[in-house]
Formats: structure tokens, sequence, C-alpha cells
């Protein structure tokens, strides 16, 4: 089994301008790979909306899956559906669709390769409370793989992150854990402690073919 642990600070995160506001990328693999490119297998981003109404990229090769932080996000597929997204909600969708947003929000963001799989999930860890991160190889479904990512982002509040070789760090607001590599074995890697107020963190999951 091989795999990459690596902490993502949020001042080492590049900023992008468009037309409706500000992205955050927060990471994409490879990592060589350019967004404006279109060469990466997966990509996760946090963007600022300051505009009532954008419309978004279009991405031929990719599907996405967005989740509101902050605000309240209408999103408009042409001929497909719409839907309302309060906070930690979530659609999916192609990048192919012509959509259409409404709303000033803050969100996050994953970007798939066709062909890969991944899903979104918010976990609260009250004060005192631990979690374990688990390197799963189990997929529920048929599509055929050999690597996984698993992040963290922090959206609010700040944990200590326990490794099994005792090393420990802070993760702060809008910083990301990433862990990535081959499926492997079910294993516990590690263990976020929240020692302070409430945390929010989304979790990413992407399964992709190297």
């Amino acid at each position: 089994m091989s795999y990459s642990i690596e902490i993502v600070r949020k001042d080492n995160q590049k900023i992008s301008k468009w037309s409706g506001g500000t992205t955050r990328e927060l990471f994409i693999y490879p990592k060589d790979a350019i967004y404006s490119e279109g060469n990466f297998k997966w990509r996760l981003s946090s963007a600022v909306v300051d505009v009532e109404e954008s419309v978004f990229t279009s991405l031929p090769r990719v599907e996405r899956i967005i989740m509101v932080i902050q605000g309240e996000l209408l999103l408009k597929h042409e001929g497909h559906h719409t839907v309302n997204l309060k906070q930690y909600e979530q659609d999916s969708f192609s990048g192919h669709w012509i959509t259409r947003s409404f709303g000033k929000v803050r969100d996050f963001n994953l970007m798939m390769e066709k062909g890969n799989c991944g899903k979104l999930e918010v976990i609260f860890i009250n004060e005192n409370e631990n979690i374990d991160i688990v390197w799963e190889k189990h997929l529920d479904n048929s599509q055929i793989v050999s690597s996984k990512a698993v992040a963290f982002y922090m959206v609010k509040g700040k944990v200590e992150v326990n490794f099994l070789n005792g090393k420990k760090e802070i993760l702060y607001e809008e910083d990301l854990l990433l862990i990535y590599g081959d499926l492997g074995d079910d294993l516990t890697l590690t263990k976020i402690k929240n020692s302070s107020e409430k945390a929010e963190i989304i979790k990413a999951e992407v399964y992709y073919l190297e």
C-alpha cells in the first residue's frame, strides 16, 4: 500500500479571479495539471460568488459536485433540473451542462474527470470529541478504480490531527488535510481531535483511475 499525506495551508492556496468572484484552488491532481487546460483527474476548490447571477464555465469532460458553505444558491441546469441549495446542501451535475447560478455564496467544489467518482459530506465534531480517519478500500459501486483521495476541509473551528507516528498538527479554518494513493487495505491512519469549539469540516472522497 502506498499513500501520501499533505496539509495545504490557507496561505499556500492559489487564488484566481473569474467574472463572478474568486476561486481558491485547494488541490489539483496530478500536481502538474493546469485547470485552464483541463488536464486534471480531480480538483478541489472553494469559490466566493460576488454577483447575483452567473453562468458556470463549460467543462465538457468533467463531473461536478458543489456544496454551499455560506449563503443560498439556486442552480438552473438547462434541460435537466433546478435546485435551491442552503448551507451544506449539495448538487451533482455534468460540466457540459449549461448551468446558471443565482445568489451570492461561498461554496466547495469537487471536479472529476469522467469515469471517476466521488462524494461530499459534512462532519460536525463537538468539543473533546474524536474521529478516526480510516483508509477503506471498499467502494459501493461497480466502477473500476485504482486509487483514492480523502480530503478534510476546515470550515469552522480548529482541530488537532494526531498521526500514527506521533506527529501532531493543528488545522485552522480553510486548511485542507489530504490523503491520497493506492486503495490498499482498510487501515486507521490518524485521529482528528476537537479540543475547543464545535468544528465543521467538509469531507471529500474521490475514487479514480491512474
